[in-house]
């Protein structure tokens, strides 16, 4: 992105939408993760998952139908919903 060093330490911000499940062949910024929670909010579900270390939280319609707690996934993340801002 314009203002950023090649390597430059960064903060990623990921929108709580931007997680495309599930992650076909054409997805990109693919992650693999594990489910760990479930919260169901109305009219959609905000899932927690577990990639590495850290925890992302992402939401869903909630018609949609996602696989139970425990399970590995394979999310992509749309780069509309990603956002890197300079810092650590």
């Amino acid at each position: 992105p314009p203002g950023l060093a090649l390597d430059q330490a960064v903060q990623v911000l990921i929108r709580p939408e931007a997680a495309v499940w599930p992650a076909g062949p054409a997805a990109v910024n693919r992650l693999a993760a594990r489910v760990v929670a479930y919260s169901f909010r109305g009219r959609y579900q905000q899932v927690m998952l577990a990639v590495g270390e850290k925890a992302l939280q992402f939401e869903f319609e909630q018609a949609m139908q996602l696989p139970p707690v425990g399970e590995m996934v394979q999310v992509g993340l749309a780069p509309a919903g990603i956002q890197l801002l300079a810092g650590e």
